[in-house]
C-alpha cells in the first residue's frame, strides 16, 4: 500500500477518534475522554499535522474540539492557520 494511502487513514481514523472524544468531552464522560486522547497524543498529531498538510478539511474539521489543553489548542490553531491563513484563529470561538 502506498504511504500516501496509509497516512491518509491513519489520519481518517483519529479525525473519527477525536470527534467521538470531544463529544464526551462535553458530559459527565469527560474525564474517560481526556484519557483516551492523553494515551494517544503523538499518533493524534502525526494525523493532525498530516491532515493539515494535505488540507483535509475534512478530518481537521472532526478532531478540532477534541483537543482538549491550552497547549493541545495551541497545536490544533498553529495548524489551522497553516490550513486556513486568514489572519485569525480558526475556529476560536468569538
Amino acid at each position: 500500500m502506498e504511504e500516501h494511502t496509509i497516512r491518509d487513514r491513519h489520519a481518517a481514523h483519529y479525525a473519527h477518534f477525536l470527534q467521538a472524544r470531544a463529544r464526551l468531552l462535553r458530559n459527565s464522560s469527560q474525564r474517560t475522554a481526556l484519557t483516551e486522547i492523553g494515551a494517544d497524543i503523538e499518533n493524534e498529531r502525526a494525523a493532525w499535522e498530516w491532515a493539515i498538510a494535505r488540507s483535509d478539511a475534512d478530518a481537521i474539521g472532526r478532531s478540532w474540539r477534541a483537543w482538549p489543553s491550552s497547549t493541545g489548542y495551541a497545536v490544533a490553531a498553529g495548524g489551522a492557520r497553516r490550513f486556513c491563513p486568514c489572519g485569525r484563529d480558526a475556529g476560536r470561538p468569538r
